[in-house]
């Protein structure tokens, strides 16, 4: 048993470990402690080891059905399977959900080829995602449907993301219904934003953003034409230039 801090908070980890069958068997329990004490879960895994050609290692994994609890909402994990071979990896159904919402990861990445891996987003918590990142220089807000595509070639990496979002929060203020186009920049390891928001019952009033996100640098650029925009996302920005 130990303890780890994720997002700033301090969690119990306790891992059990039992070998059957030729397969490593594993389940990892966590609580959160203070404020975050209704979050909780399990993980539960079989894995089976092999060598290949020059004594290589291979993982073949089951993931079994279990649950876990994440700010007062309990989400499922449903049975899937990963494997790591040499120079490839492939996800099958690996997938959590929680009602309507859900991300389901399939594909496989082989070394030389062409492959991808597509995560499947069904109503999920944008502003939850940059928490995951540790990046809160910006505010997104809303549930996005759609895929993000993830490939890898000649050690270049490729990502790009289309999402749907219907009722989309920038900095707390309510932008409209938006459709964003994310992709990867290789060259300064950036995430290229196209998106466009419009308000609804309306034809012309809206929002085009182009710019950039960078997790790395904690940095972002954007560039914003408005069209009757609600200008509380730009509250966070000046409070502190500009007073009563």
């Amino acid at each position: 048993k130990t303890q780890r801090d994720f997002s700033s908070h301090p969690y119990d980890l306790l891992l059990h470990l039992n070998t059957s069958d030729g397969r490593l068997h594993s389940q990892l329990d966590w609580q959160a402690s203070g404020p975050q004490a209704g979050s909780f879960g399990s993980f539960k895994a079989s894995t089976r080891f092999s060598r290949h050609t020059a004594g290589a290692l291979g993982i073949e994994t089951d993931i079994h059905p279990t649950s876990f609890c994440m700010d007062d909402s309990l989400w499922h994990i449903s049975s899937g399977h990963l494997a790591m071979r040499p120079a490839h990896l492939s996800f099958s159904n690996v997938k959590v959900s929680h009602a309507r919402q859900s991300l389901t990861v399939d594909g496989s990445l082989a070394q030389g080829k062409r492959d991808s891996v597509v995560a499947h987003l069904q109503d999920i918590d944008v502003d939850y995602i940059l928490t995951l990142a540790n990046f809160d220089d910006v505010s997104f807000g809303g549930r996005a449907t759609g895929k993000a595509v993830f490939g890898k070639l000649e050690g270049e990496t490729s990502l790009n993301a289309r999402l749907h979002i219907p009722d989309f929060r920038f900095n707390d203020a309510p932008m409209g219904v938006a459709d964003i186009q994310g992709v990867w920049d290789n060259k300064n390891s950036r995430i290229l934003i196209d998106a466009d928001m419009r308000m609804p019952g309306t034809a012309t009033d809206g929002t085009r953003v182009k710019g950039y996100v960078s997790p790395a640098e904690k940095a972002l650029q954007l560039d914003i034409e408005a069209r009757r925009t609600d200008l509380r996302f730009l509250t966070r920005y000046v409070d502190g230039v500009f007073g009563d």
